[in-house]
């Protein structure tokens, strides 16, 4: 074979390989090895409509070890059952089963997996709501200000209308997510539309109204936006809250509509607005959560960013404006929490917040007056992410007004904070320094944490709630508080 022959076929090889490597790797000797398989694992194959969780995806060469530093391009099947990032963290959108796929070159391995819808449920300030599986929405508790969806409650709680057991919504709405908040409770359609129901308080409920007066009638939120997710502010057991109600569209973007003293709208105003405004900023977002009077998101990556309220730190980060005739501390705009965590899952309650990262690990921030940050020895407050003490491995996370409750991964749930009025659910009416196993040995598939209640849905679907019961938001057709879970009433 001549030489120019041997260069140009040497060329060919070359090529050859450039083209390999482009696709899945070349092991020429020189560059890198064939990518032969993809190996996608995830830590559950079942997972229930509103669930997170992360994925991951391992090269392998022909001889199965592993190989690192390559691009990874995520795919599902059926977006409108899974959602999966760029990242590989995957959200559960609908019910249904999907195939996610993580795709090297041109090799590719992938996994299937199936969501099913389990009952809603949330625990407001004095009351609690409940989504059955069908859609179907029902309220128990306070209802002075028409927070259950109903004026058919016809029983009185401390000189109140209340209901001490579920009570089924007027109306005949379907519901895909439900939050209940401070006086007032939202929901979202099948198909994305916002309404909201009870006190209109500094225009909490979004209506464009201007009035402050409760309806039970479930109102759509004006604008006319698609929500993918929406959530109730005003968790608190102490003073009233200038309370707010925010949400995020299928598109990321974030809408706000309340309250707005402390600059919880994000909007980089402080003038409160009685329909969803954008929060300031391009940044999009895969999901939010309102506490007393602070907003704290996730964009896709899972970094974390708040804004509002921050005199106790719960923003989890320094901020430079101050809010009120009092010169509260705040940020009318969203700022990233420090410490540079990716979480799955984050948690405002009344003065602090709470987040989930993918090893499970729990920490929080903001007021440690009762502890609800799980690490003993911090009196105050903490402005940066604090990693919570036991070593526990979460599944979830809720942050109430002083305490925070977790469900493990077998699905076990512990409290810890305040526990006055049995809110801890651990047998006794005092706080924990600690996470403490709740009583009853039952295990849980999602918790609602509040003023000074908690409530969950069991993975046998049935829902248990304990803490404060002076107006029936326990559900159990009673109004003594309890320290351990009781069953709520079952209206079917």
């Amino acid at each position: 074979m001549s030489g120019s022959l041997i260069r140009s076929f040497s060329r060919i090889l070359l090529l050859a390989c450039l083209l390999s490597a482009a696709l899945n790797g070349c092991d020429s000797g020189t560059g890198p090895a064939v990518v032969a398989d993809v190996e996608v694992t995830a830590p559950s194959s079942s997972l229930t409509v509103g669930d997170t969780l992360r994925l991951t995806a391992t090269p392998k060469d022909a001889s199965g070890g592993e190989l690192r530093g390559r691009d990874i391009a995520w795919s599902s099947s059926r977006e409108t059952v899974v959602r999966v990032s760029g990242e590989g963290l995957v959200t559960a959108t609908g019910p249904g089963s999907a195939t996610v796929t993580a795709t090297v070159g041109i090799r590719s391995g992938s996994v299937v997996l199936s969501v099913a819808v389990m009952p809603l449920l949330s625990a407001g300030t004095e009351h609690t709501c409940r989504v059955s599986a069908e859609g179907m929405l029902y309220c128990w508790g306070f209802n002075r200000h028409g927070q259950l969806g109903s004026n058919s409650a016809g029983e009185v709680c401390s000189r109140a209308p209340c209901s001490t057991r579920p009570l089924l919504a007027d109306g005949g709405l379907v519901f895909a997510a439900l939050t209940a908040g401070d006086q007032y409770t939202c929901g979202l359609t099948p198909a994305g539309a916002a309404y909201c129901w009870g006190s209109n308080a500094s225009g909490r409920l979004g209506t464009g109204s201007a009035s402050a007066g409760g309806t039970p009638v479930a109102s759509p939120v004006a604008g006319g936006l698609t929500f993918s997710s929406v959530s109730a502010g005003g968790k608190t057991n102490s003073r009233q809250r200038e309370v707010h109600t925010c949400g995020v569209t299928p598109a990321g973007a974030a809408h706000c509509w309340g309250g707005n003293s402390y600059g919880q709208l994000g909007n980089g105003s402080t003038s409160g607005r009685s329909v969803p405004v954008p929060v300031d900023g391009a940044r999009t977002f895969r999901s939010l959560t309102t506490g007393g009077e602070h907003t704290c998101a996730l964009t896709d990556g899972g970094a974390a960013y708040c804004w509002g309220h921050n005199l106790h730190g719960e923003l989890g980060a320094g901020t430079t404006e101050s809010c009120t005739s009092a010169r509260v501390p705040c940020s009318t705009i969203p700022v990233p929490v420090s410490g540079g965590l990716v979480f799955l899952s984050v948690s405002a309650g009344d003065g602090h917040t709470c987040g989930l990262v993918a090893s499970g690990d729990a920490y929080c921030w903001g007021d440690a007056t009762y502890n609800a940050l799980g690490n003993a020895g911090y009196a105050s407050r903490v402005a940066t992410p604090l990693p919570v003490s036991g070593g526990l491995a979460f599944s979830s996370i809720a942050a109430g007004a002083d305490h925070t409750c977790g469900i493990t991964r077998s699905g076990a749930a512990y409290c810890w904070g305040r526990g006055s009025e049995g809110q801890l659910g651990q047998g006794s009416f005092s706080n924990s320094l600690a996470p403490t196993r709740v009583a009853g040995g039952l295990t849980f598939w999602r918790l609602s944490a509040s003023g000074s209640h908690t409530c969950g849905i069991a993975t046998s679907g049935a829902a248990y709630c304990w803490g404060w019961n002076v107006y029936g938001q326990l559900g159990d057709g009673s109004t003594m508080s309890t320290s351990t879970p009781v069953l709520v009433w079952n209206p079917n």
